[in-house]
């Protein structure tokens, strides 16, 4: 790094610098809209298995709450014992939703 010794090279290195950030802003921008096309499609099956949504209150039922208790103890802590700490945490989860989802679909039905 030079030393800067007057104000004319005091300018050029503060538009130097804005220059950078711009650029480095851009880059990241079109970083960030690259991982976001990577990752649309995991957002559309969630979506699509509509896991994340809000929970209704008075739905809850002692079937699934029995159902959620049986697949962790089931599915996390038997089956994915020795898998890996993403797996554990995601897979339940998912596996939660569609049972819920399959709940509401057999007590609607009926």
């Amino acid at each position: 790094m030079t030393r800067i010794s007057n104000y004319k090279e005091l300018v050029a290195e503060r538009v130097r610098l804005e220059e950078d950030l711009q650029n480095q802003k851009s880059n990241l921008k079109a970083e960030l809209n690259l991982i976001k096309a990577k990752l649309e499609p995991f957002g559309d099956l969630i979506s699509l298995l509509g896991i994340f949504k809000k929970k209704d209150v008075g739905t809850s039922s002692l079937l699934k709450t029995g159902v959620s208790m049986g697949i962790d103890l089931l599915v996390r802590d038997n089956l994915l014992a020795k898998a890996g700490w993403m797996v554990r945490t995601l897979l339940p989860v998912v596996l939660k939703g569609i049972s819920n989802q399959f709940i509401n679909k057999k007590t609607i039905s009926q």
